[in-house]
């Protein structure tokens, strides 16, 4: 999957990059489904916030996400984390040294 668009024109620092997914068919279905929602809203953004700024849309998306009780040790941190894990130990088993698997997690999570 390549990351590439957002408020700023890409990635963290504009850069665009590449991750790869530890379940290519369930990454996929998952952004399909997203984009099936943002072609569903006239802005064409998959969040929005009330005042139409970046700002309301994380706001309103932290707040949703809290109120479906994905708090603690399965809040969005946690994912992150957990990815961060899946993703390093995926890089092992294709042959990875511990370090370059490091490296890559690391620009993975920006």
């Amino acid at each position: 999957i390549t990351l590439g668009e957002g408020s700023k024109g890409g990635a963290k620092n504009g850069r665009p990059r590449y991750v790869e997914p530890a379940d290519r068919e369930a990454a996929l279905a998952a952004v399909r489904y997203a984009q099936q929602i943002t072609r569903s809203h006239p802005e064409g953004y998959l969040v929005t916030g009330a005042a139409g700024t970046l700002l309301s849309a994380c706001d309103r998306l932290r707040n949703t996400v809290s109120r479906a009780g994905l708090v603690g040790m399965v809040s969005m941190h946690s994912a992150r984390y957990r990815f961060a894990q899946d993703r390093f130990w995926m890089l092992l088993e294709k042959g990875y040294s511990e370090l370059q698997a490091k490296k890559l997690v690391v620009q993975d999570l920006g």
